[in-house]
């Protein structure tokens, strides 16, 4: 089936620079990756490829630049039994993301606008956390040995 894969903004403007790549769902139910990264360029922010039927997760690996990516992927079956009025559905709970044009075959992704935030906080913290109680713990049976015994 060929559908269409378009990139906008919450205004539904066109929005290039996006990179995915797509997962489908094989047989013992884990999502693999199908095919390769793509990136969507163009003023029309698009990209067409043929998927067969089944179960699909796209991943956003890139955001346009002053955008924040999506992080949960966004997950739809492409079904085409029976003359499927909607061939793309979305799986229940899908945000920042819609389907249309004839018989449902267009997916568009949309993206805030901002920065992703950096972590922070990792295992050096911790270390520090862990050091700093090892002193204090140090320094108060020093005290307290030295009033023993004066």
């Amino acid at each position: 089936v060929d559908i269409t894969i378009l990139k906008e903004d919450m205004s539904n403007n066109s929005l290039p620079g996006a990179k995915f790549h797509l997962e489908w769902k094989n047989e013992q139910n884990t999502y693999i990756a199908y095919g390769d990264q793509f990136v969507i360029e163009g003023e029309d922010a698009k990209y067409e490829i043929s998927l067969p039927t089944g179960d699909y997760k796209l991943v956003e690996d890139a955001a346009p630049a002053g955008y924040v990516i999506t992080t949960e992927g966004t997950f739809f079956t492409i079904d085409t039994a029976d003359n499927a009025t909607e061939v793309i559905k979305l799986a229940s709970g899908t945000e920042k993301a819609r389907v249309d044009g004839e018989k449902k075959t267009a997916l568009h992704i949309q993206n805030e606008p901002g920065v992703a935030l950096p972590s922070t906080g990792g295992p050096g913290t911790t270390l520090l956390y862990i050091l700093g109680a090892l002193m204090i713990i140090v320094s108060g049976s020093v005290l307290v040995r030295r009033k023993i015994i004066s």
